[in-house]
């Protein structure tokens, strides 16, 4: 495993084009609908929006990708600003796409139609480059459907059933919730049922996205650091380390920094993983505190 600590601003600048008006369009409709929702609900949802500068930093983390049809998966969708995001990355490569399709999840029914006039945006600002943007905005609880879907595989039977197999995004872009999951839930059931255990809504969030990716695909994520350490987390560490590898890290600086709007003192954590085997274990640290803090953090990350 190696580390290289490298300066943000100066690898991963985002890129200013012509896409820009359309992102800031989508920021004013998620801060209007932001205001709208009281902190408790969202601290009883586990529900906080990214800001468009968290999300356009997450989807400049992602290498292009050089294929006719990208498969984008946004589970927990909100106002749909991540998925958003990555249209802006996309449309500012030098080889641009055919068609994007992008699957969200959204359970919150009251968000839907606010998510879909995001990706109405994002479909006028692809028709400018001559790019396809198909949604598919899907108001169910992703946790089962994904359970649902991942069942037949990780079971054994997907072509006994002939079933399709899911695995086919190439591209994951997520801030889950964030909230525990109580041992007798049909959430705890349904996850150990295809061999995912974990406590928190967000670690389910991202062992199920890395298991409906596509080989060599690519997730990028906010969570809380909390996964790095602790028995509880244990398996689910078990699960990123066998899977998947760790490209970039992003470490804030502050508890308030990623959601300082909403007034939330968490740990976050950014990071860009690949699935592929054989793993890969190279991957670097951005915008850390110090390196010692680095090299605790990449330590706790391993199975132990």
């Amino acid at each position: 495993m190696s580390i290289f600590p490298i300066n943000i601003n100066h690898h991963f600048g985002l890129k200013t084009h012509k896409v820009n008006n359309f992102l800031e369009n989508t920021e004013v409709l998620r801060l209007q609908i932001s205001n709208l929702i009281e902190n408790s609900t969202k601290s009883e949802n586990g529900q906080y929006f990214s800001s468009l500068d968290i999300s356009k930093f997450m989807a400049s983390l992602l290498p292009e990708m050089n294929r006719p049809v990208i498969n984008i998966l946004d589970p927990g969708a909100g106002v749909g600003i991540l998925s958003a995001a990555v249209i802006g990355h996309i449309l500012a490569q030098k080889n641009l796409p055919k068609s994007i399709i992008i699957t969200a999840y959204e359970i919150d029914k009251n968000l839907i139609s606010h998510c879909e006039s995001t990706f109405k945006l994002c479909q006028r600002e692809c028709k400018k480059f001559n790019v396809s943007l198909i949604f598919k905005l899907i108001n169910k609880d992703f946790i089962v459907d994904g359970c649902t879907l991942l069942s037949g595989i990780i079971g054994g039977n997907l072509f006994q059933e002939k079933r399709q197999d899911p695995r086919t995004y190439d591209i994951v872009i997520t801030n889950p919730p964030y909230k525990k999951i109580l041992s007798g839930s049909i959430h705890r059931k349904m996850l150990s049922e295809i061999g995912i255990e974990t406590s928190n809504l967000y670690s389910a969030f991202i062992a199920i996205s890395i298991e409906l990716l596509s080989e060599n695909g690519y997730l990028v994520g906010i969570t809380p650091r909390s996964f790095c350490n602790g028995l509880y987390f244990k398996p689910f560490r078990n699960l990123l380390y066998k899977k998947s590898s760790f490209k970039r890290i992003h470490l804030f600086h502050s508890r308030k920094k990623a959601f300082s709007e909403d007034d939330v003192l968490q740990e976050n954590v950014i990071y860009l993983i690949k699935k592929e085997n054989p793993v890969s274990k190279a991957l670097r640290i951005i915008n850390i505190y110090s390196l010692v803090t680095a090299i605790v953090y990449l330590c706790s990350v391993l199975p132990s």
